[in-house]
């Protein structure tokens, strides 16, 4: 089970474990170097264009492209960690160390993070279906309001997360620290939890219809007002909260 912290903390993306001609090759696409004038030869770092990748729900948006891989890269490689209303296809976040990443009401399409520290990442009402994330570190992340339907989150550290009134049907954790995460009003009906970490965590008022615990440990985790029709629970343990009142896992379930 994760337990916050993560032993694999890689440099920027696509810059640890290559070669010095593959660095390079890597900085050349998102440099550029000035001929003119005083200080020629020295590198200037460009900053990509992100206007024509706006989100389709952008309503000023004139034409909308998806952004792909390659400028996504460069866009990190230029220290730019803003994407907030993009619209983003097929992308990988792999071998990172980010602290400030945004993708507030961005539309992410095929999106996978991997191997990678990206904690207090904003996703606030970001469309985010099929998410894909394994070996994270997400701590103090933001995803209220998301759309994270069939979202997939294995081997991920989620401490403190926020995750008010997702959609998170179907999505699964697996091997995951959930301690004092924040699913107040979600929707998680038949998602499932396995070898996971629910200390002081919040499901107040959120949909677990059909939601299935398994080597779950549980301390004072709040299940006030939450909708548990066929839960299923197998080999779990602690205690749970309802309005405030402690109580075993087994009271909980009757």
């Amino acid at each position: 089970m994760v337990s916050g912290g993560f032993s694999k903390r890689m440099g920027k993306i696509n810059q640890s474990e290559t070669s010095s001609e593959d660095l390079n090759q890597t900085q050349h696409s998102s440099i550029r170097t000035n001929q003119t004038g005083k200080g020629a030869g020295d590198p200037l770092r460009v900053r990509p264009d992100l206007s024509n990748y706006r989100s389709k729900a952008d309503p000023e948006s004139p034409h909308v492209q998806n952004m792909g891989q390659d400028v996504f890269e460069k866009a990190l490689n230029s220290e730019e960690f803003n994407f907030d209303s993009q619209c983003l296809t097929s992308i990988c976040l792999e071998q990172a160390d980010i602290k400030s990443l945004s993708f507030v009401e961005s539309e992410l399409i095929n999106f996978v993070i991997r191997d990678a520290s990206v904690p207090n990442a904003n996703f606030a009402n970001a469309s985010c279906r099929g998410l894909n994330v394994d070996d994270v570190d997400l701590e103090n992340s933001n995803f209220d309001h998301a759309d994270l339907n069939g979202a997939i989150f294995k081997n991920t550290g989620l401490k403190k997360a926020s995750m008010k009134d997702c959609d998170l049907y179907r999505s699964s954790f697996l091997d995951a620290d959930l301690t004092l995460a924040d699913f107040s009003g979600s929707d998680m009906g038949l998602s499932t939890f396995k070898d996971v970490e629910l200390a002081r965590a919040s499901f107040r008022d959120a949909d677990l219809t059909g939601a299935s615990f398994r080597e779950v440990h549980f301390e004072d985790t709040d299940f006030s007002n939450a909708s548990m029709e066929d839960v299923s629970v197998e080999n779990c343990e602690g205690t749970v909260t309802i309005n405030g009142q402690q109580m075993k896992l087994e009271e909980l379930l009757g």
